[in-house]
């Protein structure tokens, strides 16, 4: 006989963490729908609505590994979210704010469902700033990615 799993338990699962991301995702897109129009509609929806999809699975990852953590990467990992969330308001010079949380959430999260839509989400964010928008500050922002992912770990083995 199986033991049974906590309600808890069950709503880490991952299919729960994908349908929780898609439907995010597809809020966050009515939403501009209904608030902007013309070219900042269109800059949200293709830019900014599918980055919801790996952040949901990110943090669908970090509530379900909260207690395995280290206390000093959770400051990690709150130092990646503020200045990705900076960087939507303020020009942090050579960072890019996309690149910086996709790179660090495709290399530090432990689930499949946060890694690959990081990694997928980053090709189309890679696409449209170096070959559309000739902004190269995709590189900075993955240079810091993948620093603090590398600490993160490192963290990690330690503790």
């Amino acid at each position: 006989m199986q033991p049974q799993k906590s309600p808890l338990s069950l709503s880490f699962h991952p299919l729960v963490a994908l349908t929780t991301s898609l439907l995010a995702s597809l809020l966050f897109a009515l939403l501009v729908i209904l608030r902007f129009d013309g070219e900042r509609r269109h800059y949200l929806l293709y830019y900014f609505a599918p980055l919801v999809i790996p952040f949901v699975a990110y943090v669908f990852d970090r509530l379900r590994n909260w207690d395995e953590m280290h206390n000093t990467q959770r400051v990690i990992d709150i130092f990646v979210l503020v200045v990705s969330l900076v960087r939507m308001f303020i020009a942090v010079p050579l960072i890019s704010g996309h690149a910086l949380l996709l790179i660090y959430v495709a290399l530090s999260t432990q689930g499949l469902l946060a890694r690959v839509t990081a990694a997928l989400i980053l090709l189309e964010v890679f696409y449209i700033k170096i070959f559309l928008w000739n902004d190269f500050t995709f590189f900075g922002g993955a240079i810091m990615g993948i620093l603090a992912a590398i600490l993160f770990w490192r963290l990690r083995k330690r503790s």
